[in-house]
């Protein structure tokens, strides 16, 4: 299988299902999901977290922990579908054994972002999958 590096994710560990699913579909192999997939996750895009890092390197009155998310949770089953879709890849989806210890749900508030940093996110999941799958293909 070849290597492909989404930007700044790597297909290889358990992090960055973004860059494991495009490297699967590029590939021609099914999209393995551990678990029943209603997993959930907040997928932020790069190039947001990027620009409420610089939002914050600049603002000297920034205190305490400011999360930087969506707030809209995607399940693992919709990631894949939506991986699928932007590819134009017909790929099966399949399940195995879920991983003990799994987070069932992460979802995080940007409240705080908004208020301190005047941060709210901008890239929208499909806009970022398309974005991010692109890259991959040119880097294979």
């Amino acid at each position: 299988m070849a290597r492909i590096l989404v930007p700044r994710q790597d297909p290889k560990g358990e992090a960055g299902v973004v860059a494991i699913f495009a490297q699967k579909l590029l590939c021609g192999e099914s999209l393995m999901i551990n678990g029943h997939g209603r997993q959930t996750r907040d997928f932020v895009f790069v190039a947001d977290v990027v620009r409420a890092n610089l939002l914050a390197m600049k603002n000297d009155k920034v205190t305490g922990e400011i999360n930087i998310g969506t707030a809209k949770q995607t399940s693992v089953n919709g990631l894949a579908s939506a991986m699928i879709k932007v590819s134009g890849i017909k790929a099966a989806i399949k399940h195995r054994l879920a991983l003990a210890g799994e987070v069932m749900k992460s979802v995080l508030s940007w409240k705080e972002a908004k208020k301190q940093l005047k941060w709210k996110p901008e890239v929208e999941l499909n806009e970022g999958l398309q974005g991010t799958y692109e890259w991959a293909k040119g880097a294979l």
